[in-house]
């Protein structure tokens, strides 16, 4: 017997961890550089929840480099096997802003659901957008939404479009009022999440309020050894990077 055993939440971080890794070899493959192959896509327990949680993110490298989905991709596999096994939890729990974990949890399914059925359309797999999130027009809790628009960092990829997406571009100041508050605290993953977002704006014409350039070299100096946050990184400095697509 081990000495130190893994509790199944623990297995689950460390598979998404692992995933991560793998989305960053896939898009240096993908965009042309010198990569070794990318480790493939595990189909253990914990490998199909974390494909769950890492979600739209496991198409990143393809929707970043313009590469068509197709059913054959390990990712496309391991994630409908994922969606067959753990079944989409109830959102109704939300409160009535809809920001809460339910409410996240709801739309980063509808994101990897929406990705995945341009790999492999399957009409018994419908995962609805959800219908209750959408942002006050005038006065509202910008640190709340904020916060909760980092639990969606897995939308703001290209290709996606949802009334998410079109609250983010109408309230970039929010959410770079979240991302320097994150910095303060020095949340840097949280900072690198709100931050994709303000680079999705940014790829589509819509000015940020915070420089995004020394933001983003800054998360990567002070924010530590996640894969994932690395991962986020990586797609807002992409993001960053492009303007009017």
């Amino acid at each position: 017997m081990s000495v130190y055993d893994a509790t199944p939440e623990e297995e689950i971080s460390q598979a998404a961890e692992r995933m991560a890794v793998r989305a960053l070899a896939v898009l240096e493959a993908v965009e042309g550089t010198d990569a070794p192959r990318p480790d493939p896509v595990g189909a253990s327990k914990p490998d199909l929840a974390a494909a769950r949680v890492i979600g739209a993110d496991l198409f990143a490298p393809y929707q970043l480099a313009a590469v068509p989905l197709c059913a054959e991709l390990e990712e496309a596999v391991a994630l409908a096997q994922a969606f067959q096994l753990f079944s989409a939890p109830d959102p109704s729990g939300s409160g009535a802003d809809g920001s809460t974990a339910a409410s996240a949890v709801a739309w980063r399914d509808w994101a990897a659901a929406e990705l995945l059925d341009r790999c492999a359309p399957d009409p018994e797999r419908v995962v609805p957008m959800p219908d209750r999130h959408l942002v006050p027009e005038d006065d509202f809790h910008w640190q709340e939404w904020s916060g909760w628009m980092a639990q969606l960092a897995p939308l703001a990829l290209p290709g996606l479009d949802s009334p998410v997406h079109e609250a983010a571009q109408r309230h970039a100041r929010a959410l770079a009022r979240g991302t320097v508050r994150s910095m303060l605290r020095r949340d840097y993953r949280t900072a690198a999440r709100t931050a994709r977002w303000l680079a999705l704006g940014h790829s589509h014409g819509v000015h940020s309020p915070v420089d995004l350039a020394p933001l983003l070299r800054h998360i990567r100096l002070f924010g530590g050894p996640s894969a994932r946050t690395a991962l986020d990184l990586r797609v807002g400095e992409r993001l960053s990077q492009e303007e009017g697509l």
